[in-house]
C-alpha cells in the first residue's frame, strides 16, 4: 500500500470526525434561530432521534409537545436547555410524559 492510497482510504474516516452527534436522545434542546417563531417564546424540544450528517453537519430529529409533528435540525441549530433545575422534583414519568396537564378532574 502506498502513502497516497493510505490517504485516500483513511480520508473518509477523518472528514467523518467533524460530523460527529455531541447529542443524545432525549436531551432538551431549542433552536438557535427564531425563523418560524410567530408566536415570540422559544420552545423547548426533545430529541427523538439521530440522523446521518448532512453535508458534514450532523442531524437530529426534535419534537415539541405542543405539536403533532417531528422536525429535523442540524446540530449548528441548536443549544442544550438546562432543565435540572426545572425537573428537579419531578419523577422519571412525569420528565418523559409530562404532568398530565389537561386530566385534571
Amino acid at each position: 500500500m502506498t502513502t497516497a492510497s493510505f490517504r485516500q482510504r483513511h480520508a473518509s474516516q477523518s472528514a467523518g470526525d467533524a460530523g460527529e452527534h455531541l447529542l443524545s436522545i432525549g436531551q432538551s434542546v431549542r433552536l438557535k434561530s427564531a425563523i418560524g417563531n410567530t408566536t415570540g417564546q422559544t420552545q423547548v424540544y426533545r430529541i427523538t432521534g439521530m440522523m446521518p450528517a448532512s453535508a458534514g453537519a450532523p442531524q437530529y430529529r426534535i419534537r415539541n409537545a405542543e405539536e403533532n409533528h417531528e422536525r429535523v435540525a442540524l446540530q449548528d441549530e441548536l443549544e442544550l436547555v438546562d432543565t435540572a433545575g426545572l425537573n428537579a422534583k419531578a419523577t422519571l414519568m412525569e420528565r418523559t410524559f409530562g404532568h398530565g396537564q389537561g386530566t385534571k378532574a
